[in-house]
C-alpha cells in the first residue's frame, strides 16, 4: 500500500472518493461505503472523549458480521 500525501483536505477528499469510485460497481455502493468510512473517522476522532474499548466501528462490525462486499 502507497502513502499519498496529499496538499491539502480538499485534494485528500478527492482522492479518496475516486478511489472509493473506481473499487465500487454502483453509485448505492459508493455512498454505503462513503457513509461509512466518514462514520468510522468520526468514531475514531471522538474515541479520546471516551472509553474506545467500548467502541464498535463499521469496520469491526462487518468483519464480526462477516459481511461480503
Amino acid at each position: 500500500m502507497t502513502v499519498d500525501t496529499s496538499p491539502s483536505a480538499e485534494a485528500f477528499k478527492q482522492t479518496l472518493e475516486r478511489r472509493l469510485r473506481t473499487a465500487t460497481r454502483s453509485g448505492a455502493e459508493f455512498a454505503r461505503w462513503r457513509q461509512l468510512l466518514v462514520f468510522d473517522r468520526f468514531l475514531a476522532r471522538e474515541s479520546g472523549a471516551f472509553d474506545a474499548r467500548n467502541v464498535i466501528t463499521p469496520s469491526a462490525l462487518r468483519i464480526l458480521l462477516s459481511v461480503s462486499t
